[in-house]
């Protein structure tokens, strides 16, 4: 059998000790931090988190009914539902502002200033008009600029 010295085995065991101790240590650390974490999101920043929320999923959101075809007694159509595009821009994909906002106010019946803060827009998309007869929808199209779309 082998010796080994009761002096080796207490510094080892000190060791082990202190290396317990340090994980320790950066445990309690950590859940301070998160405890802390939790105080701050739950009691100092509250209301603000609540209304941010709250902002998030109470929203009104106008949607506009799917119709169908309405017809008369000789099954002949009275009344049929129109297919309504929407204009948008997606501004880091228009290369001239000025001009584009220029091409589409006749177009749009818009004011131009009001094109060019959605093109200006830092967003990647933005409305332009929305529900645009076909006819309007087919100029915005033929005018083939870069960023545009339905």
């Amino acid at each position: 059998m082998n010796y080994i010295p009761a002096r080796k085995i207490r510094s080892s065991s000190k060791w082990i000790r202190t290396r317990i101790l340090s994980i320790q240590g950066v445990l309690f650390i950590f859940l301070a931090i998160i405890l802390a974490r939790a105080f701050q999101f739950q009691v100092i920043n509250r209301e603000a988190l609540l209304n941010q929320a709250e902002s998030e999923y109470k929203t009104v959101l106008k949607i506009a009914p799917a119709r169908g075809n309405i017809f008369d007694r000789n099954k002949e159509e009275l009344a049929v539902s129109a297919e309504m595009d929407s204009v948008f821009v997606r501004p880091a994909k228009v290369e001239n502002h000025a001009e584009t906002a220029q091409q589409l106010a006749p177009i749009l019946k818009m004011d131009r200033k009001e094109i060019i803060k959605a093109l200006s827009t830092k967003k990647g998309f933005a409305w332009l008009k929305r529900r645009v007869p076909p006819n309007v929808a087919a100029q915005v199209m033929e005018l083939g600029l870069p960023g545009i779309d339905l």
